[in-house]
């Protein structure tokens, strides 16, 4: 009998993965922010400016993205246990948070992780909660298994999620491509 990973247990690791999850609300509000203040989060002129230069003349740029950066790695491992892998978190950040864009795009794709990464947690928990009342997944009929593609196509972070223009031409992913009548 095999029970939803051990750090899930809801009294251990759960606590830990909802102050994470947590910590992107700083983000998304510096984001958010950012527009009143006058200050310069993220943005094209932002993004192309080198890290170790950035984090000199613009801190709570670097910060940001940084604290994104952290969160999300930190998180993965005990929403989705051993198999995560640096690759995945890699890919997640990259969808998640590009400094390149404007801190609305940012802030709403960090949105969507947060609420899709809570969705995750959630999940693990109803199944260690479960397990320990049943000491058996049999019989469990919620969410087992969770992967970062799970999240990311739940955050709509995924090339689907996120439709590229080229040409008069956007690619909505898996090969289909649509185009507005002039």
């Amino acid at each position: 009998r095999h029970g939803p990973d051990v750090v899930l247990r809801p009294s251990v690791g759960a606590a830990d993965a909802q102050k994470n999850i947590a910590q992107l609300k700083i983000a998304i509000a510096r984001l958010n922010a950012a527009p009143k203040s006058g200050e310069w989060i993220s943005g094209p002129v932002v993004g192309n400016i080198p890290a170790g230069v950035r984090s000199s003349i613009m801190p709570k740029s670097a910060d940001t993205q940084q604290l994104v950066e952290d969160v999300v790695q930190r998180s993965l491992r005990p929403i989705l246990g051993a198999q995560f892998t640096e690759n995945e978190g890699e890919r997640m950040i990259a969808r998640a948070y590009n400094p390149r864009l404007d801190e609305a795009t940012n802030a709403d794709r960090l949105g969507r992780l947060q609420t899709s990464l809570q969705r995750a947690l959630d999940a693990k928990k109803a199944a260690a909660l479960y397990f320990e009342k049943n000491g058996t997944l049999e019989g469990y009929q919620g969410v087992r298994t969770i992967t970062g593609d799970d999240i990311i196509n739940d955050a709509g972070l995924s090339a689907r999620g996120s439709p590229t223009s080229s040409g008069g031409w956007t690619d909505l992913g898996g090969g289909v491509r649509i185009r507005e009548k002039r």
